[in-house]
């Protein structure tokens, strides 16, 4: 009897070929990474385990199963548990960023359904993304090379019209707005939502101080002083809790009771007092969106410097964005290793080159301010 053992790397490449990157690792051209391994292993799992999207599956059962799947075909030398857990993690929680897997009530998940988003780009790349659940290794091996795996994300330049006449089925569109549930478009937008959001709360007199809270000042909004928490260029070091300095109005409230619990409310400020809560709409409920709002309406907009790159432009972000713009960054970038040590600000993305334009419009509907600048 003859017995044959594979070697680590015939091992390795057995796993990307069943995962359905062995063509781009084979290709060269973009080498795999350990967070592309992870989000196909992901897929797979939560493809197998749902009987093809049919039955949700309780989020560790799919973890477990995802790991068995990633560990052999990873690049990195660390392959122990606790890593790979936090890659695992990390990337599910980007999966269902970008609209890969719906979420389920009690812990469960589910793969979202295929389709495809045309990016808005410049005229001479034609980019869609594909969303969805449906694994890499399930598309047919003629469709495979044109995929381009970043991160968790996977991008193709091809109209997936021709997929009818390759696959026998229509890839459903959807337009990129849709797919990042915007739900301003502009500088312009934002403010008047900002001011709907804070005038539209209804507001209860204030009964008890046992709780204590926070107001969110990004501006000279001090009456008689020169307080400026919008000086900070991040937005966390714009909350104070001396109250007694700032004008009269209704101010975004972080509440903190005895037991530590947080929550975000609009508060109303008279002479130097709180005098009444209340909770934000539904609608205005986007609290990340409704910081940039509240910077922009204040005069005082964060800042995002920009450099180029021979592969693009690098965007430096302190702060994070709402859910609609890092949909963005997570399609489109590669988020740099951290410049600092133990600081989780500022995070460097990278946009290739051909995407800059898309990445600027979105932080600019923040209001940011873009400045072109090494550092």
């Amino acid at each position: 009897m003859i017995s044959a053992t594979l070697t680590s790397s015939q091992l390795q490449q057995f796993a990307l070929r069943e995962l359905g990157l062995w063509t781009q690792h084979d290709a060269g051209t973009h080498p795999v990474t350990d967070s592309e391994v992870v989000a196909e292993s992901l897929r797979c799992a939560l493809w197998t385990m749902t009987n093809d999207g049919q039955e949700p599956v309780y989020v560790t059962r799919w973890l477990n199963l995802a790991r068995r799947l990633a560990q052999p075909a990873l690049f990195s030398q660390n392959k122990e548990q606790e890593r790979v857990d936090e890659l695992l993690r990390d990337v599910m929680s980007d999966l269902e960023s970008l609209g890969d897997v719906a979420a389920m009530p009690q812990g469960y998940r589910l793969p979202a359904p295929v389709r495809a988003v045309p990016l808005s780009n410049s005229s001479t790349i034609e980019t869609w993304l594909l969303v969805g659940g449906l694994p890499s290794h399930k598309f047919p091996h003629n469709v495979q090379p044109f995929f381009v795996h970043r991160g968790a994300a996977r991008l193709w330049q091809c109209d997936p019209s021709t997929l009818v006449e390759i696959m026998g089925i229509a890839i459903p569109l959807q337009s990129e707005s849709l797919w990042r549930c915007d739900s301003t478009s502009s500088a312009t937008q934002l403010e008047e939502w900002t001011h709907r959001a804070l005038s539209s709360a209804i507001l209860s007199a204030l009964e008890s101080y046992e709780a204590e809270f926070e107001a969110y000042v990004p501006g000279n909004l001090a009456h008689g002083t020169n307080f400026r928490g919008g000086d900070h260029a991040f937005q966390w070091k714009r909350w104070t809790v001396d109250l007694s300095r700032l004008r009269d109005g209704r101010y975004l409230m972080k509440r903190r009771n005895r037991f530590g619990v947080g929550e975000m409310r609009v508060g109303q400020l008279l002479a130097g007092k709180l005098c009444a809560t209340g909770t934000l709409a539904r609608e205005s409920s986007d609290v990340r969106r409704l910081l940039y709002g509240l910077d922009l309406l204040s005069g005082s907009p964060t800042l995002v410097s920009m450099k180029k790159v021979s592969q693009g432009t690098v965007f430096r972000l302190r702060n994070e964005v709402p859910r609609s713009q890092n949909r963005l960054l997570l399609a489109l970038g590669t988020l740099l290793p951290p410049s600092g040590q133990g600081s989780y600000y500022p995070r460097d993305w990278l946009i290739p080159a051909g995407h800059e334009k898309v990445m600027c419009s979105a932080l600019q509907s923040l209001g940011a301010q873009l400045e072109d600048r090494p550092w």
